[in-house]
């Protein structure tokens, strides 16, 4: 049993490497494949000179990135790398939209003007669940795609162009602080953009900042997908021809000669979904560095900013109108 289990795994991330190899061989213009990863919090507070009581009270960023691989109209494949930095250090599937929502409403991607949409990430839970599906769901009835697809890299094995700009970005700070001090987050964004300014591709590296609202927290819930079990699949196909309804795509494998533990893929199955879409209360809090503050307050009623203190106060926060 145990040597299937690890013939499986060893087989999944072959499959799956191979799939993305393909994707990106056979993009068409108008198509893209977006991979996106939570880089390991940074801290503040480092420099030159660093007094042993300032330990205890650095703060930390968020640094979500994004790689995205697009076909030219001459035939070449150009990759492009944004970055987002954030006080919010909640890794969860809001920030997960709030980031994605942000990349779709830039000036830069709508030049793009991608049609349908390929989607790799790793198996953390921020990726993997029935929020960050139903959002996908939204953007084919909304009509931002007319495809997108889910894929997961095997677990263990989720390594991709972000990480390799998340090493460079971590050389930059190292950098970075034997000279001056990173004690903001706009220290952080100086730090990269003067570093990229430097590199042969710099036009092609965004860098900027987001906040995560407070009100996002106030909406009686989040929107969720009910009756799919996540970890079946490796992939799920939302296109505009399927209406509310996705598949979902899993390796099915069958067992090969005499010998116990011999087995090999026999390809993807495909099963139709058709997800009832609620609205689910969060169960946890956003974590802040700061005080809280309302972006938009004009939006919110009497009871919402009655809710939002008593959250604020729960949390430990500060609540700001």
């Amino acid at each position: 049993m145990k040597k299937n289990v690890v013939l499986r795994h060893k087989l999944i991330n072959k499959e799956t490497k191979e799939q993305f190899q393909l994707l990106l061989d056979e993009l068409r213009v108008g198509q893209g494949i977006l991979t996106i990863d939570f880089k390991e919090n940074i801290t503040l507070g480092r420099g030159p000179r660093e007094l042993g009581q300032s330990w205890y009270t650095r703060e930390r960023r968020t640094i979500f990135g994004m790689a995205f691989f697009k076909r030219e109209a001459d035939g070449r494949i150009s990759k492009w790398h944004f970055n987002l930095v954030s006080d919010c250090l909640t890794h969860d599937a809001v920030f997960v939209k709030v980031a994605l929502s942000q990349l779709f409403a830039s000036t830069v991607w709508q030049s793009f003007d991608i049609d349908k949409l390929a989607i790799w990430c790793d198996n953390a839970p921020h990726f993997r669940n029935k929020a960050f599906l139903a959002y996908l769901l939204d953007l084919i009835t909304e009509k931002e795609f007319s495809e997108v697809c889910l894929c997961f890299f095997e677990a263990y094995h989720g390594k991709s162009e972000v990480d390799s700009m998340f090493g460079t970005m971590t050389s930059w700070l190292n950098e970075w602080v034997k000279t001056r001090y990173l004690n903001t987050t706009e220290d952080v964004l100086n730090c990269f953009l003067e570093n990229n300014s430097l590199l042969p591709n710099s036009a092609q590296n965004f860098f900027w900042k987001i906040s995560i609202a407070p009100e996002l927290w106030t909406q009686r819930g989040v929107k969720v997908v009910k009756n799919i079990r996540l970890k079946e699949y490796q992939y799920f196909y939302f296109s505009a021809k399927l209406g509310n309804n996705f598949q979902a795509m899993r390796y099915a494998f069958k067992s090969i000669g005499t010998a116990s533990g011999n087995i090999e893929c026999t390809g993807l199955v495909k099963d139709m979904k058709h997800p009832q879409v609620i609205r689910q209360q969060p169960k946890k809090a956003p974590k802040y560095s700061k005080d809280v503050e309302v972006v938009n307050s004009s939006s919110l009623t009497a009871s919402d900013e009655k809710y939002l203190e008593k959250k604020a106060l729960a949390w430990g926060l500060r609540y700001k109108k």
